[in-house]
């Protein structure tokens, strides 16, 4: 009789930890085939269909476009992530960035007190800050009550997302927009200008900044020194002096800003105006991108704009194809679930014994 244990692992070379990512992913890829064919799908042509958003130059451009939110949630997460705060709010901290966004747009639009080349260097600057405020909240509730931060940060999502619902139903939403559940359209200084000759707008300079500087105080600073520690090792930071609850503060003050700032490059860069459920699920994305790219910052630029393009080829599967949004959503969540399975293996090895 054999039976199976897991022992944590000390530390795992590189090439391995790339084979587990890599074997995740074609195992992912493999159980989506199975179902693309008991869903009488050629999986060979869905494939084909998916991948086309890499080959096709305005499909890229999308893609990119599809990115740059799920960069910045990523970025902030993977920096969560190693200090060990397991935070899935993303998605919730995405809608708080559209709503502070949306308000100073509204407000600007009444008054016109905020001049129009300083708009939008004082948004960005005042929708970090709001969205850290909402960051900070679980990360206090775990250093000082210890309160588990999977289920604050889940909760929160929902709280963010019924209050920006209910904002462009009722007090935001736009009299002159024919009943339509939206705010009004933000004026064009209120925009991310657009790259030329492509859809990809500015914004992507904010994410590619943030994914160096996210990588310098990792690599090169004393915080980011006290990151890894508090991420390894509770009790050693506790008696190395490492303040616990400044460090998740911090951390999560940064996620939850730039989470935030995904939100409004949604708005600012792409829809033109606060909706219903603007966000797709980017905060959700943007956890399978962090450990895909075992948390490292300049690699998850490449993995964003790989998921960036899973998405636009999901909808190209739906187009072309006939697939319904239940499939694309399937493949997604395999995706995410093979992901952590890899990092579980990342982490501990498996011993067989009689």
């Amino acid at each position: 009789m054999y039976k199976i244990q897991f022992f944590p692992r000390e530390r795992i070379s590189t090439i391995k930890s790339f084979a587990i990512s890599l074997a995740s992913i074609l195992l992912a890829f493999l159980v989506s085939g199975i179902i693309f064919v008991l869903t009488n799908v050629d999986p060979i042509l869905a494939y084909y269909s998916l991948f086309k958003s890499f080959t096709n130059l305005a499909l890229l451009s999308e893609s990119v476009v599809r990115a740059i939110p799920i960069m910045l949630v990523a970025l902030g997460l993977a920096l969560a992530y190693k200090a060990n705060f397991i935070s899935v709010g993303g998605e919730g901290q995405i809608y708080v960035g559209g709503i502070i966004a949306t308000f100073i747009v509204l407000w600007n639009i009444q008054n016109n007190i905020i001049p129009e080349p300083l708009f939008m260097p004082i948004t960005l600057i005042l929708v970090f800050l709001g969205s850290s405020i909402w960051g900070i909240v679980p990360a206090f509730l775990k250093a000082k009550f210890e309160v588990n931060e999977v289920l604050t940060t889940l909760m929160m999502n929902y709280i963010a997302q019924i209050i920006s619902n209910y904002l462009v139903i009722g007090p935001w939403k736009d009299p002159k927009g024919y009943g339509f559940p939206q705010s009004q359209a933000f004026p064009q200084y209120a925009r991310f200008p657009l790259i030329p000759n492509t859809t990809i707008n500015s914004s992507i300079f904010i994410g590619l900044s943030a994914a160096l500087i996210i990588y310098s105080i990792l690599a090169k600073t004393k915080f980011g020194f006290e990151v890894k520690v508090v991420g390894d090792s509770y009790p050693t930071a506790k008696y190395a002096g490492i303040s616990y609850t400044k460090v998740v503060c911090i951390v999560m003050a940064i996620s939850a800003g730039l989470s935030g700032l995904a939100g409004m490059s949604i708005l600012s860069g792409v829809i033109g105006r606060l909706r219903p459920d603007f966000s797709p699920g980017y905060g959700y994305t943007g956890i399978i991108v962090a450990w895909l790219c075992n948390l490292n910052p300049l690699i998850i630029i490449f993995g964003s704009i790989f998921f960036g393009g899973l998405l636009v080829g999901g909808e190209v599967l739906q187009s072309s194809m006939g697939l319904s949004v239940g499939v694309t959503d399937v493949f997604q969540a395999l995706m995410l679930i093979f992901t952590l399975s890899g990092e579980f293996f990342k982490r501990y090895r498996v011993v067989w014994r009689r």
